[in-house]
């Protein structure tokens, strides 16, 4: 009300950012009228970001286009204000690898956004993003998840001996693209190219059950050699080979008499030739075999000499003139 007076006075306040202008009219007479000129409300300081793209986990290596609305106090977008992501936990980047750190205009909506690759190691467990403007900071957090499974991996890696009958116990680890162990539950066939007879505790059809490694025990009763192939029984193009495998003989169990036990004529010679064995039957070779003559007056070499010690041949077979 005017109060008998030509003026009066006020003041309008908005909080959202918008134009608008004010219109007085008389209560009891709206054809006497006044409008002000146009009012721009503009935002006020930065004060906070909104978070607009997803935070859910992301595969390593994979791209996101990370998107933030800086707003004022009153929620209102700002415009063309410059805003820094910067990766600080992860090896992740922006556009080039060791780009850490990308620098964005927001759009008329107070969007900025900045295309972000992440970590290639799951080793970092989350990658974070901070995102700045003077005094106002928000942190995105990426937790990350391995990609699919690109190999196997066996441990131990290297070459192994062992003997018949002594299994080895390998882990395999399901690994992707860049090495990170990958959580799965796939199927694996197991088999041992080189060798016909070695045999797995675990039999040769296996599963992952949730788990990024599983464990078995090949053994082999031959000597010989061989490897351990895993093959995903889906998709063949992923699979893992061990290290070599050389298996050599257990320890002496028994020999196999090779030369003839038929009767032999007094003074005759005959070449006496015995296989040295293991539990398993496998040849030994490189052992020290000593025939001796307990009963007769037969010789080896000389007369009188009754003893004569010989090394097992590569086939494990000794032998001396009698």
């Amino acid at each position: 009300s005017f109060s008998a007076s030509s003026t009066l006075n006020f003041t309008v306040t908005d909080n959202s950012a918008e134009s608008f202008t004010v219109k007085a009219t008389k209560d009891t007479n709206p054809a006497v009228a006044g409008v002000s000129g146009l009012i721009t409300v503009n935002p006020d300081v930065e004060d906070h970001f909104v978070v607009l793209s997803a935070s859910t986990p992301i595969t390593v290596g994979a791209e996101r286009l990370l998107q933030v609305r800086l707003e004022d106090q009153y929620n209102n977008a700002i415009p063309s204000a410059s805003v820094t992501f910067n990766t600080v936990l992860g090896s992740g980047y922006f556009g080039t690898p060791g780009a850490t750190t990308s620098v964005q205009s927001t759009n008329s909506s107070g969007v900025a956004e900045a295309l972000y690759t992440a970590s290639s190691s799951t080793a970092s467990v989350n990658d974070q993003i901070e995102v700045t403007i003077n005094a106002v900071t928000e942190t995105i957090t990426l937790p990350l998840q391995a990609g699919t499974v690109a190999y196997y991996e066996f441990t131990p890696s290297a070459d192994q001996n062992t003997t018949a009958g002594s299994g080895i116990a390998y882990t395999l680890t399901a690994r992707d693209e860049f090495d990170n162990a990958v959580v799965n539950s796939d199927a694996v066939t197991l088999s041992t190219p080189g060798s016909s007879t070695a045999t797995f505790n675990t039999g040769t059809s296996v599963s992952f059950s949730v788990s990024s490694t599983l464990n078995f025990t090949v053994t082999d009763n031959t000597a010989g050699n061989f490897t351990v192939r895993a093959i995903k029984n889906i998709n063949p193009a992923v699979n893992g080979e061990s290290g070599l495998i050389t298996v050599g003989p257990d320890t002496e169990d028994h020999f196999v008499i090779l030369s003839a036990v038929t009767p032999i004529t007094v003074g005759n010679e005959r070449l006496l030739q015995v296989r040295l064995e293991d539990q398993y039957n496998n040849a030994i070779p490189s052992a020290s075999v000593t025939f001796n003559t307990v009963l007769g007056s037969g010789y080896f070499g000389t007369p009188g000499t009754t003893t004569s010690v010989q090394s097992t041949n590569s086939s494990g077979v000794a032998e001396a003139l009698y």
